[in-house]
């Protein structure tokens, strides 16, 4: 999803630069001139390894990414099964499959009559769209700090002058000293 992009992407970039660091405290660096670089088979493995954790954390947790909760789509297990560490990383491989595969792996949902992709089958998961939240009916009620005091009595008169007025608030201080 998109949305888990600009989470995975900031992930990835740590992850490399965690990478680097290591590769120079154990001395791996052979370049002369001092420069340190990982190769990019290394940095591939690193990103897919960071992107894996992401989502397997995420799908620990409560089944969602925090794009999949914008969305509300759930990651459950097939009846009988539970989310595990091992089938979720199956899950991520077999997604990598089905991308890999030009695509065929995500259209086979348009094929499948239970609309499921290469890597549910794979996984023995599936995604499910959650029913939206109901809005409440009822305005949120003022709480007493954000709610504007009323005057003592209502049978005063209208025709008070306005630093009457601002004095019977207590959260108003008015200078009533002699002119």
């Amino acid at each position: 999803m998109t949305y888990d992009l600009f989470l995975v992407l900031p992930l990835i970039m740590l992850a490399v630069a965690l990478a680097l660091g290591v590769h120079q405290l154990l001395g791996l660096s052979a370049d002369p001139d001092g420069s340190i670089q990982l190769g990019p088979n290394v940095v591939r493995f690193v990103a897919l390894l960071t992107t894996m954790g992401f989502f397997v954390w995420f799908w620990l947790k409560n089944g969602q990414t925090l794009g999949m909760q914008a969305w509300r789509i759930k990651l459950v297990p097939f009846e009988g099964c539970e989310l595990t560490v091992p089938r979720l990383a199956l899950r991520c491989i077999g997604a990598t499959v089905s991308a890999v595969c030009l695509g065929l792996g995500y259209l086979w949902c348009l094929v499948d009559r239970n609309h499921r992709y290469w890597h549910d089958y794979l996984s023995k998961t599936e995604l499910q769209l959650l029913p939206k939240k109901e809005k409440s009916k009822h305005p949120k009620k003022q709480t007493q700090q954000n709610a504007i005091p009323k005057s003592k009595s209502k049978s005063k008169s209208k025709s008070k002058s306005k630093s009457a007025s601002i004095t019977d608030r207590p959260d108003r201080k008015v200078d009533t000293g002699s002119v």
